[in-house]
């Protein structure tokens, strides 16, 4: 994973057009709204922060570059300041959202267009096996939609953790209404072992 070691920041600095707020820990994410119009200066955009599972605010966001980020406090503090470490999760996003799976490692979802994109928090190690701990992420991985006549991109995609599971739902632009709508709604129950497909309406969906 490219990583950015930014310097050291204090508690209330953050990088240009990246704002963080306080949530509690395991509370739902939290996203914010859109920074005022900077002009032509390259914007962070759909910042969304979590808890994460040392109990310090995360926030993910779409670059200037189109790519998902992550921006986070090191581990270690010092006192009255703390190191910010802002690292691409290289997967190029229209739109963003965060969950948590029921073993309570995050979920970050990119769409672009079409393409449903994942990275999923690895559980953390057991002490004795520090030394072969894995990277933070997965992989990047794909959560194919299904085929949805005059389907054009994804809208929005949303979260939704309840009875004890994480629920994905992707709202479907289309070119022309089909039976009185002009969008879909694609949905999946997640799995965490995988893989992740969406379903949807079966009469929204394209018969061969």
């Amino acid at each position: 994973m490219h990583e950015v070691q930014s310097p050291m920041l204090s508690r209330t600095e953050s990088p240009p057009h990246l704002s963080v707020v306080p949530s509690p820990v395991n509370s739902r994410p939290q996203e914010l709204y859109e920074q005022p119009n900077a002009g032509d200066v390259p914007r962070f955009r759909q910042t969304i922060v979590v808890s994460n599972r040392q109990g310090r605010e995360e926030a993910f966001t779409i670059g200037p570059d189109g790519l998902v980020w992550s921006f986070f406090p090191d581990a270690a503090d010092e006192p009255g300041l703390s190191g910010y470490r802002l690292v691409s999760m290289r997967m190029p996003a229209d739109h963003l959202t965060v969950g948590r799976d029921t073993h309570g490692s995050l979920v970050v979802i990119a769409v672009k267009g079409l393409q449903v994109r994942y990275r999923v928090e690895n559980l953390p190690q057991k002490s004795d096996q520090a030394l072969m701990a894995p990277p933070r992420w997965s992989g990047i991985e794909y959560a194919p939609l299904p085929s949805i006549t005059g389907a054009v991109c994804v809208q929005r995609v949303y979260t939704q953790e309840d009875f004890g599971g994480l629920r994905v739902a992707a709202i479907v632009d289309l070119d022309a209404p089909v039976s009185g709508s002009s969008c879909a709604l694609a949905y999946c129950d997640w799995n965490e072992s995988g893989p992740n497909v969406f379903k949807t309406v079966p009469a929204l969906a394209k018969r061969a």
